[in-house]
């Protein structure tokens, strides 16, 4: 919901990315980002309209990344 509003704080101080999905979100990350890279997962708000709360949240994002190993 806050998507846009977040973009558009951001966007001119740093590179923006719009991902739809939280999926999409690490694809984009391990795309954009080299062996070695630290990628942060650093929610700004919150995303009751994803997720059930922050612990599910936290697992979908494990379970994605534990799929790219």
């Amino acid at each position: 919901e806050e998507a846009r509003q977040i973009e558009n704080d951001l966007g001119e101080l740093v590179p923006v990315i719009h991902c739809k999905t939280l999926a999409d979100a690490i694809d984009e990350a391990r795309k954009n980002s080299q062996h070695g890279d630290v990628v942060l997962f650093s929610p700004l708000a919150t995303s009751f309209d994803m997720f059930e709360n922050f612990e599910d949240r936290g697992d979908q994002f494990r379970n994605l990344v534990m799929e790219l190993v």
